[in-house]
C-alpha cells in the first residue's frame, strides 16, 4: 500500500479516537494533518480541512481527475461536554435529639438533567458543593406531657350548677406537637371546671312583702312592708343581696298612710305609777294609786272628759298600807334641827368612831344635811341623842328617814321603848326608807336616841319630826 494511503489511515483513526473521546483540545492536530494531507491528494480522493475532518467521495461517484471539484458531505455532530447540577437529600439526624440544632448527614451528589450521576467536576459551574453534614430541628428525643389549654365560658352565667371546659392535648415537650393521648403516662387532667354557682348575669329586682293590716284599734297612722333585693337562677334558688347593692332600679315605699282606726280597741281602768296617800299626817295612811280609764291601742292612752265612760267596769282603788305618815304633821323639831345647825343634838364618840351632823350628802335625804353614826372598833358604841320638850303622859309619834343596810340597821330608843329598823333594800346596797314610831312622855323632856346596832356598820338619819299623836 503506498505510503501516503497507510498515512491517511493512522491519521483518519486519530481524527476518529477524539471525536469519542470528545477532547477539544486534540482538533487542532487533526486539522494540521488535513491540511497536510490536503497539499498532497493521492488517487482522486479530496481532503478538505473543514469542521469534518476528511472526506471521501460520496458513494457511487467516480473521482474525477486530479484537480477535479467534488461536492463536500456535512460534518457529524461533536456531543457537547456533561454539565450536571448538585443534588441534596433531606438530612438524617445521626442521632435522637431534642433540640433545634442537632446534627445530621445528607446526600450531596452531581446529577445529570436526565438523572444520570456525574463526577463532582461536572458540577463545576453550580458553585461549591454543599455541606453534607447539617445542623436540623430534631425532637424525636423529647418526652412528652399534657398541655392545657384556656377555659372556655361558663354554661350559663346564672346558675347554681355551671360548667365549663377546656382542651387538654398531649403534646411533644421540644416541639409542642400534638401526639395521641397514650403517649402521656401521667394521668389525664380534667377538662371540666364545675358545677359552680355563676351570677354574673342574673337580674336582680326588688322584690316586695305585703303591707302591714290596717288593724281596727290602732294608733298609728303608717302602714309598712319589707322589701328585699334578689333574683333567681336558672334552677330557680332564690339568691338575696342583703346589702341591695345588685338592684339598679330605686327601691320603692316601705311606708304608707293608712286612716286611723279605733272601732276596734278595748278600753280598761290602769293603775299609773303616780298616786298619792290618803293623809300626809295619820297613824294608818294609805298610798292610793292612781286609776285612768285606758284605751288599749298598744300605748294605752289616756281617756279624758266624757271619753272615761269607755271603762264600763266599777273603776277599783287599789292601795297600799296601812302606813305611818307623818310627814304632813307640825313637827316640834323641825326638820331634825340638823339643816340650820345641831341644836338639841348631842353626839357621843370615841377612837375612830364618829357621830355627829354630815353635809357631805351620803347623810342627806333632802336638805342640806343629815346625820351619821359610824361604828368602827370594839368596846366603843356611838351614837346621836336628840332632846325634845314634851308633855308628860301625852303621846307622841316620830317620823324619820333611814338610811342602812338590810344586815344590820339602827337601833332607836326612845322613852319606854326601843326598835330597830332595817331598810328593805338588797343585802350589798343601802336605801333609803321611811319610818314611823310613837312613844309616851314620862317628862318634860324626852331623848331620842340612835346608833348602830352591829360594830362595822355606818347608819344615816334625816328629816326626823316628832309630833302631837294624830290620833
Amino acid at each position: 500500500m503506498p505510503y501516503s494511503i497507510l498515512k491517511l489511515k493512522r491519521i483518519d483513526m486519530r481524527h476518529t479516537l477524539a471525536i469519542l473521546t470528545a477532547g477539544l483540545s486534540a482538533m487542532p492536530a487533526v486539522a494540521d494533518a488535513q491540511s497536510i494531507i490536503m497539499r498532497k491528494p493521492i488517487g482522486g480522493a479530496v481532503f478538505s480541512s473543514g469542521p469534518g475532518g476528511y472526506q471521501q467521495p460520496p458513494r457511487g461517484t467516480t473521482p474525477g481527475p486530479v484537480g477535479t471539484p467534488t461536492p463536500t458531505a456535512t460534518p457529524a455532530p461533536v456531543p457537547a461536554p456533561a454539565v450536571g447540577s448538585w443534588t441534596v437529600s433531606q438530612p438524617r439526624p445521626m442521632v435522637p435529639a431534642c433540640s433545634a440544632t442537632a446534627p445530621a448527614r445528607r446526600d450531596v451528589v452531581c446529577m445529570s438533567a436526565e438523572g444520570a450521576r456525574l463526577p463532582d467536576s461536572a458540577c463545576s459551574t453550580q458553585g461549591e458543593k454543599p455541606a453534607e453534614t447539617v445542623t436540623v430541628a430534631d425532637y424525636s428525643g423529647c418526652g412528652s406531657a399534657w398541655t392545657l389549654g384556656s377555659y372556655g365560658s361558663w354554661t350559663s352565667t346564672c346558675s347554681d350548677a355551671a360548667f365549663r371546659t377546656r382542651p387538654v392535648t398531649c403534646t411533644n415537650t421540644g416541639s409542642g406537637a400534638l401526639l395521641d393521648d397514650a403517649s402521656c403516662t401521667d394521668p389525664r387532667p380534667s377538662a371540666t371546671e364545675g358545677p359552680k354557682a355563676q351570677t354574673t348575669s342574673c337580674r336582680y329586682a326588688w322584690q316586695y312583702g305585703d303591707w302591714t293590716s290596717a288593724s281596727q284599734c290602732s294608733g298609728s297612722t303608717t302602714q309598712t312592708r319589707t322589701a328585699r333585693c334578689a333574683t333567681r337562677t336558672d334552677e330557680g334558688t332564690q339568691i338575696v343581696d342583703a346589702g341591695g347593692t345588685q338592684c339598679a332600679a330605686q327601691q320603692e315605699a316601705l311606708t304608707r298612710s293608712a286612716q286611723e282606726d279605733y272601732t276596734g280597741c278595748g278600753y280598761a281602768w290602769k293603775e299609773l305609777q303616780s298616786g298619792q296617800y290618803s293623809s300626809m299626817c295619820a297613824n294608818a295612811a294609805y298610798y292610793v294609786y292612781d286609776v285612768q280609764c285606758v284605751r288599749k291601742d298598744g300605748n294605752d292612752t289616756v281617756m279624758t272628759g266624757s271619753d272615761q265612760a269607755r271603762c264600763t267596769a266599777t273603776r277599783p282603788t287599789p292601795r297600799n298600807g296601812p302606813y305611818a305618815m307623818y310627814q304632813g304633821c307640825s313637827s316640834i323639831v323641825p326638820d331634825g334641827g340638823v339643816n340650820s345647825g345641831t341644836s338639841g343634838w348631842s353626839f357621843t364618840a370615841a377612837g375612830s368612831d364618829y357621830a355627829g351632823r354630815d353635809a357631805t350628802g351620803a347623810a342627806t335625804y333632802s336638805g342640806s344635811a343629815g346625820v351619821i353614826v359610824r361604828w368602827r372598833t370594839a368596846g366603843s358604841s356611838p351614837s346621836a341623842t336628840l332632846s325634845v320638850g314634851t308633855v308628860p303622859g301625852r303621846r307622841y309619834v316620830v317620823g324619820l328617814w333611814v338610811r342602812g343596810n338590810v344586815n344590820y340597821g339602827m337601833a332607836v330608843s326612845m322613852p319606854g321603848t326601843s326598835t330597830l329598823l332595817k331598810p328593805s333594800v338588797p343585802s350589798s346596797q343601802y336605801g333609803w326608807g321611811y319610818w314611823g314610831l310613837s312613844f309616851v312622855a314620862s317628862g318634860s323632856t324626852s331623848q331620842i336616841a340612835f346608833s348602830a346596832s352591829t360594830k362595822g356598820n355606818d347608819v344615816y338619819v334625816d328629816e326626823v319630826l316628832v309630833a302631837n299623836d294624830p290620833g
